[in-house]
């Protein structure tokens, strides 16, 4: 099944109509696909995810109310110049971030740690180091056995990962975090705000 489009999800005005919208989309979302290493999988248009990064992000879009979400990239995707191998597993995305204000991303970016995702702000050089990619906004699953070895390391690595101040570049191990302030590290199983722990809308 085809899951309703994110951006459907604030074409409701009441807020009442907003959370069954979010309820019937995560309803809808599948994941009739087993990759042999990185586990089960669906896909929103061409982009390939779990229900990890589909609930955990969708949900952190609805706390902060960021508007439509919009994927450009899943996983299971091949190695790039850019992107090394983190989207060769699952557990990672990027998203559309251009036209938002920075409080607004950093609301977003807060909410999500919530949500066990971690979302680094690329293309945007708030301090003073370039990275030299489009604006957008890469997102990593917190904990599992869903994602490349180097995906994971954007977290973990002590050189370069989120949980030791790092902006997740390995190749550019002087960039330090940027966004708001780090939190305790949660899963998406372990989130207050995962359906399957009781949350609802």
């Amino acid at each position: 099944m085809t899951p309703q489009p994110l951006w459907e999800l604030y074409a409701y005005t009441e807020r009442l109509e907003k959370d069954r919208a979010l309820s019937k989309i995560i309803g809808n979302f599948r994941e009739p696909n087993t990759h042999p290493t990185y586990g089960r999988y669906g896909a929103v248009g061409a982009s390939r995810m779990n229900r990890r990064s589909h609930d955990g992000l969708l949900i952190a879009a609805y706390l902060s109310d960021w508007g439509p979400l919009e994927w450009t990239q899943g996983g299971l995707n091949n190695a790039t110049p850019w992107s090394a191998k983190t989207h060769v597993g699952l557990g990672t995305t990027d998203i559309v971030t251009k036209a938002h204000k920075p409080s607004k991303l950093f609301d977003l970016v807060e909410a999500a740690m919530q949500c066990g995702n971690v979302i680094f702000i690329r293309g945007v050089t708030y301090d003073s180091i370039s990275d030299g990619m489009v604006e957008h906004g890469h997102t990593v699953t917190i904990g599992g056995n869903d994602k490349h070895p180097d995906a994971a390391a954007q977290i973990t690595n002590p050189n370069y990962g989120y949980a030791h101040g790092g902006a997740g570049l390995a190749g550019m191990p002087q960039a330090r975090w940027f966004g708001p302030d780090r939190r305790t590290l949660v899963t998406w199983e372990r989130s207050k705000y995962n359906p399957a722990n009781g949350w609802r809308p």
